[in-house]
């Protein structure tokens, strides 16, 4: 007994062959994408240095954030949690220490002690004090 093997048949086979063939490629290609993807999400601008100088306004140093911190200091992600210790040397020692604990805040483009101030129901002359901002 011979067998011999349908030219029909043969020609279908083929055809599967290559289209998964291509298939199996394609599923490669886009998984290698989807990787890159991934890594370059998990990339930022960000640097400690910019942190400390633009974000905090120099009210901490690259060092100190770097020093608290597990990322790369060249490329910090855009998610997770960052901590950033600052320097808060400042206040007015006729404020009571009633107050307790204080808030650092860096003003943003664009605010003022007096629209913080409004923002946040304080005084603007008790934020101008402790601050030692002069009159």
């Amino acid at each position: 007994m011979v067998l011999v093997e349908d030219p029909i048949s043969q020609k279908k086979r083929y055809i599967e062959m290559r289209k998964n063939a291509q298939m199996e490629k394609a599923a490669k290609s886009t998984s290698e994408i989807s990787l890159e993807v991934d890594r370059l999400a998990g990339q930022s601008e960000d640097t400690y240095d910019k942190v400390a100088q633009k974000s905090y306004v120099n009210l901490t140093t690259a060092d100190w954030v770097q020093r608290f911190n597990i990322y790369d200091p060249s490329r910090i992600p855009d998610s997770g949690t960052l901590n950033v210790t600052v320097n808060c040397s400042c206040g007015d020692s006729l404020i009571s220490k009633d107050y307790g604990l204080f808030v650092t805040y860096p003003l943003q483009p664009g605010e003022t002690l007096d629209s913080v101030s409004s923002a946040a129901k304080l005084s603007y002359d008790l934020i101008r004090r402790y601050n030692s901002v002069p009159i």
